[in-house]
């Protein structure tokens, strides 16, 4: 979590999570990932509409108008009640999952940043999670999915690039980090048709 804060306080990071552009502009999952990125960042009032140290967040999304600031506040209600955020006393504050959700962006943008730097190296992930992991292995597979991993067997995933600290993070997030396992390789059985279903997923993203 510490790293991640670090991050998002950096230039690079606000310009990917934080558009400069008119609220009206935001698609639904835009304004849902830079609003728990700001979470991140601090919580939030939940009295959005009284609350005048919150200049900077209606800033961020050119909000001045009473409807753009309620749409705002909407989206926190419904990230509430899907288990993104939840409430503190009189704040919303991140969920785990909500904090998920910001890792995947951020993984998301620099697997883009990275797509054409390939140093030779492929990166596996290996896990054996146990019985009581079972919905978190089910939440690591979709994640690796996510990001741009290929399956390579039933919990072996590859990737072209390092995302190991990403992966971490994510499973320290769901107490499972001693049940995986980061290996690099320069070749292995059926290398060919992982380029070729590597090469697909970069061709989609970039769709």
């Amino acid at each position: 979590m510490a790293l991640m804060l670090r991050e998002l306080h950096s230039k690079t990071w606000e310009e990917k999570l934080f558009p400069q552009k008119p609220l009206g502009e935001y698609s639904g999952k835009e304004l849902t990932v830079a609003l728990l990125a700001l979470l991140a960042g601090g919580a939030l009032l939940v009295t959005m509409m009284a609350a005048p140290g919150l200049t900077h967040v209606f800033a961020h999304f050119s909000a001045k108008s009473k409807r753009d600031r309620y749409r705002i506040y909407n989206r926190l209600t419904k990230l509430e009640e899907a288990g993104y955020v939840h409430k503190s006393g009189n704040y919303f504050v991140p969920a785990p999952k909500g904090v998920t959700l910001i890792r995947k962006a951020m993984v998301r943008a620099r697997t883009k940043a990275t797509s054409n730097r390939w140093n030779g190296l492929w990166h596996i992930v290996v896990f054996d999670l146990p019985k009581e992991h079972a919905r978190s292995r089910q939440d690591l597979r979709h994640f690796l999915l996510d990001i741009g991993y290929v399956h390579y067997q039933q919990s072996v995933f590859v990737h072209k690039f390092d995302f190991k600290k990403e992966v971490e993070e994510f499973c320290s997030l769901y107490g499972v980090r001693p049940y995986v396992n980061f290996i690099t390789a320069t070749s292995f059985d059926n290398i060919t048709q992982v380029e070729k279903e590597f090469a697909r997923i970069q061709n989609r993203a970039r769709a």
